[in-house]
This record gives structure tokens, C-alpha cells and sequence, in this order.
């Protein structure tokens, strides 16, 4: 049975991997806007919504961190 430190250990390092692949994934669109011409268009609106995909996860993020404090914190 998984403690609860290595729970959050395994979700940490997944959040990492996922972080990552996000990146490459715009590495990607970047070299197909490169490319100009229709690709361009397409790339143009897969980049915004790839921004507003990542917007939503950091706001879940912070959402999650703000309520974590709020449970265990000591002050």
C-alpha cells in the first residue's frame, strides 16, 4: 500500500513529465507556424489553444497549492 509521501512523490513526478511534454508539444506547433502558408493558420490557432489549456491547468495548480496552505498551515 502507497503512503501518502509517495503519493504525492509519484504525482509530483508526473506533473514533471507532463510539463515536458507540453513544452515539446510547442516546440512543435512553433516549427509548424514556421513553415507559413495554411500550417501557419492551423499552428496560429493550436498555440492559443494550447495557452489557454495551460491557463487552466496553472490556475488549477495554484488553486490546489492555495488550499493546502490554508489546511496546514500553523499561523
Amino acid at each position: 500500500m502507497m503512503r501518502r509521501g509517495e503519493r504525492r512523490a509519484y504525482s509530483k513526478r508526473k506533473s514533471y513529465l507532463f510539463f515536458g511534454l507540453e513544452i515539446l508539444l510547442y516546440l512543435i506547433v512553433a516549427y509548424i507556424v514556421s513553415l507559413g502558408g495554411t500550417f501557419m493558420e492551423i499552428g496560429v490557432l493550436v498555440f492559443i489553444l494550447l495557452i489557454a489549456v495551460s491557463f487552466g491547468r496553472l490556475n488549477k495548480i495554484i488553486q490546489r497549492t492555495n488550499r493546502h496552505k490554508r489546511i496546514f498551515d500553523d499561523d
